[in-house]
C-alpha cells in the first residue's frame, strides 16, 4: 500500500486524504531555570587598561595607543614611558554590553602603538574572561615586540552582574 496522497471528488467539493493516520498533539516539555548561565546573557563589560612597560633603544620615550574592540576606537593622549619602568594608567578604554555566553567571554582586541621615534607596534590578540569569582574581574597581560622595542599592557576586564 502506498503512502501518497488519495483525492475523491464528492459535490464537487475536494476533500484529501493521506495513508497516515491523523497524530495526537504533540505536548512541550518544560524545563526549569538553569542558574548557571548556559544560555548566556548580556551584561556589562569594562575593559580598563590599569599599567604599561616599555623596553627598547632608548631611555624615554612618548607613546600614543590606538585599542579597537568590537567596532569601537579609543585612542590616548601621549603618554611618556622610561626604560623598565611600570606606568600605572587606570584608563577606562571600553564600556558595553555585550552577550555573555556560558559565563565567560571571547573577544579580538586590535592595538596600535607609535611613538616619536617613528617606531611603530600592531597586533591583534585574543581577550578571554571568565566569571569565576564575586568581583567578576580577570587580568590580561599582552606584549607586543618588533626590533628591539617591547610594550607590555596589562587589562582588567570586569563582567558585571
Amino acid at each position: 500500500m502506498s503512502l501518497a496522497q488519495q483525492t475523491e471528488y464528492e459535490n464537487a467539493s475536494q476533500v484529501g486524504r493521506t495513508g497516515i493516520g491523523s497524530l495526537g498533539r504533540i505536548a512541550p516539555l518544560s524545563r526549569t531555570r538553569q542558574s548557571n548561565n548556559t544560555k548566556g546573557q548580556v551584561r556589562p563589560v569594562n575593559i580598563t587598561l590599569s599599567e604599561l612597560m616599555f623596553t627598547g633603544r632608548v631611555p624615554v620615550s612618548t607613546w600614543t595607543f590606538v585599542f579597537a574592540i568590537h567596532n569601537k576606537l579609543w585612542i590616548s593622549d601621549l603618554t611618556t614611558l622610561y626604560f623598565g619602568k611600570r606606568v600605572g594608567m587606570n584608563k577606562l578604554i571600553y564600556r558595553e554590553k555585550l552577550f555573555v555566553p556560558d559565563n565567560r567571554l571571547d573577544m579580538e582586541i586590535g592595538i596600535t602603538a607609535y611613538n616619536s621615534y617613528g617606531d611603530a607596534l600592531s597586533s591583534s590578540e585574543p581577550m578571554r574572561a571568565f566569571m569565576l569569582n564575586d568581583k567578576n574581574t580577570t587580568s590580561k597581560l599582552m606584549r607586543l615586540d618588533e626590533d628591539w622595542t617591547q610594550l607590555l599592557l596589562k587589562f582588567d576586564i570586569e563582567i558585571k552582574k
